[in-house]
């Protein structure tokens, strides 16, 4: 402890003399890593001040925050030894803060397991692994010199990425999908948006890429039926009604031991929760095995978050979404309702649910649009003509459609030349 609070104290000493340290502190440091009670005020009245865009000395910490004295602020500037020794500082103190964390987690779990009687096993490991949620943030910086050098070599190889969408037209206007991209696909009901999502896993997966799926709407059976459906070529209705031919039945049992073998899509029915989603999303990139995520769909994520209503609510996620893309430097794509207004009319931002931050947090929105929806009778029709529609793309092109044929029958869709 004692060790602990004199870093402490050099780095906030640190944070007053050098305005380097100052933004690198605030950076990465949270008021929770600091272990002694006055150095987590000086902290939060620095961070204030600075918000405030207002001078950091002495004399202005004391006035925001009458608990701290001009005697101890200048404790903790005579505590500094090397001002640019800051970032050795941010490290021990990182560092310690997640040992803590894990100790007091540990100690949640085992009063949590002791106490509780009436939950599943499955439901106690579930709870136990959001307890043990912590974001863990100790990265290995790279230079700017490492990140142009990096540049400059991915440039020389060509190589192109293969991570793709599978349908042409949008990996020609959007290079396919980017890593740290948080991707919306918006759409109406009966547009086929989950059926395109799959479609987009399932071509992932087969150009070697890790695809994990949380689907809070359909159970895991569901989307397999869906799946088999759009590689056999078998209708989703024969799949779903198990009334196959011994042919078609070894034409779905060919197809999904293909995608079984590659051992390159997970899926999760049972998950919920962002801190869930973000818990088992880690665990997957920390074994090498996350190249995308998939998320169907925002309006239904629920967080552990105490916020007032469900705007906010989806405002939080989106944010936290995009942050989650950017750690694990993976494509995500979230899957979104559209709002009733407008509701025959051409997918706008603003039909968005939640619009103001999925415009704002997403990298490319996608749009899918039935411009003769409620004319089909969706017995008789064997296809639909779907718009896709890029309605926001951060680096590239916006506002271009394409038309797209739907197969609801096989779950597929194909580009019309």
């Amino acid at each position: 402890m004692l060790a602990n609070t004199e870093t402490e104290k050099a780095l906030l000493g640190c944070m007053i003399l050098s305005k380097d340290a100052l933004l690198e502190t605030i950076n990465k440091v949270n008021e929770i890593d600091f272990e002694n009670e006055l150095n987590k005020q000086v902290f939060a009245t620095i961070k204030k001040i600075n918000d405030d865009r207002k001078v950091i000395d002495p004399l202005t910490i004391c006035n925001t925050n009458n608990n701290i004295d001009i005697a101890y602020i200048a404790e903790l500037t005579d505590a500094v030894t090397y001002p640019d020794s800051y970032s050795s500082h941010i490290n021990i103190i990182k560092e310690s803060s997640i040992k803590t964390q894990i100790l007091n987690r540990n100690k949640e779990i085992e009063k949590f397991v002791s106490d509780v009687n009436d939950m599943s096993v499955e439901e106690i490991y579930s709870q136990c692994l959001s307890i043990m949620n912590i974001d863990i943030d100790i990265k290995k910086e790279k230079t700017f010199q490492q990140t142009v050098i990096d540049f400059l070599d991915n440039l020389e190889k060509k190589e192109e990425s293969n991570l793709k969408y599978g349908i042409p037209w949008l990996d020609y206007n959007t290079h396919g999908l980017h890593n740290a991209d948080l991707i919306y696909l918006a759409a109406r009901p009966s547009c086929g948006k989950t059926a395109l999502a799959l479609n987009v896993a399932t071509s992932l997966i087969f150009k070697g890429n890790n695809v994990v799926i949380f689907s809070l709407e359909m159970g895991s059976e569901q989307l397999l039926q869906r799946i088999s459906s759009s590689l056999s070529k078998i209708t989703f209705d024969k799949i779903r009604s198990k009334n196959l031919t011994s042919d078609e039945y070894m034409a779905v049992f060919n197809q999904l031991g293909e995608v079984s073998n590659l051992n390159k899509l997970e899926v999760y029915d049972n998950i919920f929760d962002l801190e869930r989603i973000k818990v088992e999303s880690k665990k997957l990139k920390n074994k090498n095995k996350l190249d995308a995520i998939v998320i169907d769909y925002l309006q239904l994520m629920r967080t552990k978050e105490k916020i007032q209503n469900d705007n906010s609510r989806i405002e939080y996620i989106s944010r936290e979404l995009k942050l989650l893309a950017k750690e694990l430097n993976v494509p995500v794509i979230c899957l979104s309702q559209l709002s009733r207004e407008g509701a025959n009319a051409v997918p706008k931002l603003n039909h968005l649910r939640g619009s103001g931050a999925i415009e704002q947090d997403a990298d490319v929105i996608l749009f899918l649009y039935d411009e003769k929806e409620g004319e089909y009778d969706e017995k008789a029709v064997q296809w639909k003509d779907i718009q896709i529609i890029i309605a926001k793309q951060r680096q590239g092109m916006r506002n271009i459609a394409k038309q797209l044929r739907f197969y609801g029958d096989y779950q597929k869709f194909v580009e019309v030349k």
